[in-house]
């Protein structure tokens, strides 16, 4: 059961539901795919991305004509749902609330600002700008709270990050000022002047320089800038190595451990918002379930230490009321099992309950029915037993290393005779293997065989290796064996052999030394997700201001150069930002900052300015969205880890870990006058019996029972 901010209009049955259904699933997934579409329309935009290559030299690079009206009739469609969305929210909330919400503010302005901008382009075909996909990223990131507060927590970083830049900046200019007064480019130097434009390792001037040792801070580069200079004299190499040291290994990590101390608790502090707003919605439903029992508000002035409500009460207005799942209503009698309807709860044994629905239950393994045969019964013991997986498991292994140790043996003359022979055999073995193993399992488990998606995906590879090898066969038993024919059956069989490999997936949840760092690898790609989101949206902008800024200039790009390791060279014509999915790759490759200085170097021949596009692209991504990622990741791991060592191995915790529950020792609990205060102040409904919360929750709380499974 979720819990969500209760200041939102909820007086009328017919205002809770529209509220619910704003928020339902089906709703998100609404509008989740209206948000897929608007991003997904750059692709389609001119200049579109549908061509077959990036290669602008190629001959297949033929762009296709996307009907005129088309991407601006979706665009459309996809604002008016989007600008519905938040005129439904801004009444739900009210004026007043959505005035101290710049994002809701924002959004409906950039709904307007891009309607009109469509309606420009559609009348002045010239108009090619279209400044309104700048916007949307934006929106994009205030579809989620959670990349909202992120964002909010990179902006409040900032200062102590341009402290580290500062930093760095002085850096390289100590060090490219001191670099021109010692290196400067010798006249007998082999290089000749276009080598030194090309590949820009040289201090002849102030810009090369400090563009060179940029690149080297990220060891792009490296050791290539520093080879003029040290071929002419060793004691060069002592410069490149303390600015290495100094840039690279000090200042670099420096500023990874600022973004780390400032999002070290990032996820805390979002939980311990989230733990405010469910306290809330608690003591607001108990106060209003009060309501429901007719207690007048003499009753509290009278000397009754605490006051409670009936269970009865409480089981009537959750079940029938609310939309609970049905893992929450499961949990219901379970949690109460030993109270009757004349039972009372007072407000800490009600809060206790929520608790416990909230929590997702982890059930038993089902035991498998036993055969009616007993001669079979021995034999079905065995194969439900875990050994048996450990054989399956170690014949997978042995599997793999086999087919490594088989591909090492091919020469590439017999690559395709002698493997397809071998092969054959011992893959043929091990699917009939796999295949057996899965009929015994299935035997074996009976129903339970279709509720474990492990089964499942072993019985998949066992069908998918079985079928494939029987299309070999039946191909290599013709008597007309073409050329063609033996390079598919070779594809058929590399087919097999990946199956095989990714079988040995299987083996990773089930050992124990990679069960804490595999249970931490899911549960970051979960929580990470709005990191992800992050980096998707930045890479989203700078694709379109690429896409405007350097998309016009094809022809400077395509003038060949001969020089060793220039964008002509290496043939780099297909890293363009000549279209969306281009200028995204390209900016993938930059990110990776790896021989990002071939880019620098081609893009500076339109203006020496194009520089600043890619620093900043490089700080953006390589240094603050994936130092984000760094961050999360320790704090998500190290907490796991603290978790998994204070906790005994045989006290199993009958619940799913959730992340509410992992950083629960380390939340405060909101103090009661600050809940107090906030219901008194609720905008749209009142709440009668706020005033006397102390007396709701003087009592101590009788522990409710925790179910076992």
């Amino acid at each position: 059961m979720s819990t969500r901010d209760i200041g939102h209009k909820m007086e009328t049955e017919s205002e809770m539901k529209l509220y619910r259904l704003y928020h339902s699933t089906s709703m998100r997934i609404f509008r989740g795919f209206i948000m897929f579409t608007l991003l997904f329309l750059a692709f389609l935009e001119d200049p579109n991305s549908l061509t077959i290559t990036p290669d602008p030299t190629n001959e297949k690079y033929v762009r296709p004509e996307v009907p005129r009206g088309l991407t601006e009739s979706l665009e459309i469609i996809c604002l008016l749902v989007i600008g519905a969305f938040g005129i439904l929210e801004t009444w739900l909330v009210g004026i007043k609330t959505m005035k101290k919400k710049p994002w809701m503010i924002f959004v409906l302005t950039s709904v307007f600002i891009s309607i009109v901008d469509i309606i420009i382009s559609l009348h002045v075909p010239s108009y090619t700008y279209r400044l309104r996909r700048l916007l949307r990223p934006f929106i994009f990131i205030q579809s989620s709270s959670m990349m909202k507060k992120l964002l909010k927590s990179v902006i409040l970083t900032v200062p102590e990050i341009l402290g580290v830049l500062l930093l760095l900046g002085f850096h390289l200019y100590f060090f490219t000022m001191i670099g021109m007064l010692i290196l400067p480019p010798s006249p007998n130097d082999p290089l000749s002047d276009d080598e030194w434009l090309s590949n820009p390792t040289g201090f002849e001037a102030l810009d090369t320089a400090i563009i060179s040792l940029l690149v080297l801070l990220t060891t792009a580069n490296n050791p290539d800038v520093m080879m003029p200079s040290y071929k002419q004299n060793r004691f060069c190499s002592i410069f490149f190595i303390v600015f290495s040291f100094v840039g690279t290994f000090l200042i670099m990590n420096l500023l990874t451990a600022v973004i780390y101390n400032q999002f070290r608790g990032f996820l805390q502090r979002t939980l311990q918002n989230s733990l405010k707003r469910r306290q809330l919605a608690f003591v607001g439903s108990f106060c209003k379930l009060i309501e429901a029992e007719n207690i007048v508000d003499e009753e509290f002035n009278r000397d009754k230490e605490h006051v409670d409500i009936k269970y009865s009460t409480i089981k009537s207005r959750i079940i029938c009321s609310l939309s609970l799942v049905s893992n929450d209503i499961a949990n219901f009698p379970k949690a109460l099992s030993n109270l009757d309807n004349e039972d009372r709860l007072t407000l800490s044994q009600y809060k206790q309950l929520l608790k416990q629905l909230s929590y997702k239950t982890k059930r038993d393994a089902p035991v498998p029915v036993q055969t009616r045969y007993p001669r079979l019964r021995p034999l079905q013991k065995k194969i439900i037993h875990p050994n048996f997986d450990h054989i399956g498991n170690a014949i997978a292994i042995i599997n793999a290393i086999s087919l490594v140790n088989l591909a090492l043996s091919f020469s590439e003359l017999t690559r395709i005779s002698v493997a397809l022979k071998k092969l054959r055999i011992f893959n043929l073995a091990i699917s009939v293997f796999y295949l057996l193993e899965q009929i015994m399992k299935m035997w074996a488990y009976g129903i339970i065989f279709c509720q474990r998606l492990d089964f499942l995906f072993d019985s998949f590879v066992a069908a998918s290796l079985i079928i494939i090898q029987t299309l070999l066969e039946i191909e290599i038993n013709k008597s007309n064996v073409t050329n063609k024919t033996t390079e598919l059956l070779w594809i058929f069989s590399r087919i097999v052999n990946i199956l095989i490999t990714i079988r040995l997936l299987r083996i990773l949840p089930k050992m124990k030394v990679l069960n804490l760092v595999t249970s931490s690898l899911v549960d970051t790609l979960k929580n990470l997700k709005h990191v992800a989101g992050i980096l998707v949206a930045a890479f989203y902008l700078f694709a379109i201001v690429g896409n405007l800024s350097f998309g016009q200039f094809k022809d400077e790009l395509l003038k060949n150069e001969t020089a060793c390791g220039t964008y002509s060279q290496l043939d780099y014509y297909s890293n363009n930002f000549n279209d969306f999915w281009a200028s995204v790759v390209t900016l993938w490759d930059l990110l990776v900052v790896n021989n990002w200085q071939v880019f620098l170097h081609k893009f500076s021949k339109i203006s020496t300015w194009t520089q600043v596009y890619f620093v900043l692209w490089w700080l953006s991504s390589s240094v603050i969205i994936l130092n984000i990622f760094v961050a999360l990741i320790l704090d998500n791991f190290i907490n796991r880890w603290e978790r998994a060592q204070n906790r005994c191995a045989e006290e199993e915790t009958p619940m799913n870990i959730t992340m509410m529950e992992m950083y629960e020792d380390n939340l405060k609990h909101p103090e009661l006058l600050d809940i107090q205060r906030l219901l008194v102040n609720h905008e749209f409904i009142r709440f009668p019996f706020a005033e006397h919360l102390e007396k709701m929750d003087s009592a101590e709380p009788k522990q409710l029972p925790v179910s076992s499974n």
